[in-house]
Order: C-alpha cells, then structure tokens, then sequence
C-alpha cells in the first residue's frame, strides 16, 4: 500500500520534470532568437552594403507592424507637433531656438509634480 510521502515525492518528481523541460524550451528559444537576431543584422549590413540605408529600412519595417489606422494617427501628431514647432513650410509658428544645453537644467523641489509640456498650435495661416 503507497503511503502520503510516496504521493508527496512522485508529485515533487513530475513537477521538477515538467519545470526542467520548461527551461530547457525556453533555453532553446532563446538561442534561436539569438540566432535569428544575427541573421537580421547580417541582412541590414548587406543593404548597407549594397547602398541602402539601414536606419530608412528600421523605419519602414517598424512601419509596416502597425495598422493603418495607427500609422495615420501618427503621422498627424507628428505633423501637428511639427507645425506647432514651426518645422514645416508655411507653418505659422515661429521655429524656437535649440535648447542651450551648456547650463544644467534647475533641480526639481521636493514635493513638486515636474511640469509636463504640452504643445499649442499657434494660430491657423
């Protein structure tokens, strides 16, 4: 007749078991996503050397993750925001000089919330 501790060590037993092959799968995962990481930069530096620039393919392949909807809405806050900071041609705003990055910035007080900007578009042209 098996008595509770038999129970108790082969539960302990498959337990261990099921975690060891857990890690090992996640162990060999790994070393496949290491090695595909290594073949991505081996693409990006052959069209580096074929001409072509590896930070526009970044971009273009992070682009094409997104939906379309997500890429537009984007595209309009980053065209907003740009024509708040007088980026774009004919935009109203007044471009604003580079931050002066030569003085350190004020400390912030204790007990204060740190301000968090937000932008304005100036007046439609």
């Amino acid at each position: 007749m098996k008595d509770a501790d038999d129970d108790d060590f082969s539960a302990t037993t498959v337990s261990a078991g099921q975690l060891r092959a857990i890690v090992e799968r996640i162990e060999r995962l790994e070393e496949e996503k290491k090695e595909v990481s290594e073949q991505i930069k081996e693409v990006y530096a052959e069209a580096k050397g074929n001409g072509f620039d590896a930070k526009t393919i970044r971009k273009i392949v992070a682009l094409r993750k997104k939906k379309p909807e997500e890429r537009s809405e984007e595209e309009a806050m980053l065209e907003l925001y740009m024509n708040a900071l007088g980026m774009l041609p004919g935009s109203s705003a007044r471009a604003e000089p580079p931050l002066d990055w030569s003085e350190p910035l004020p400390v912030q007080q204790r007990g204060r919330k740190p301000l968090t900007p937000t932008v304005v578009p100036g007046p439609e042209a």
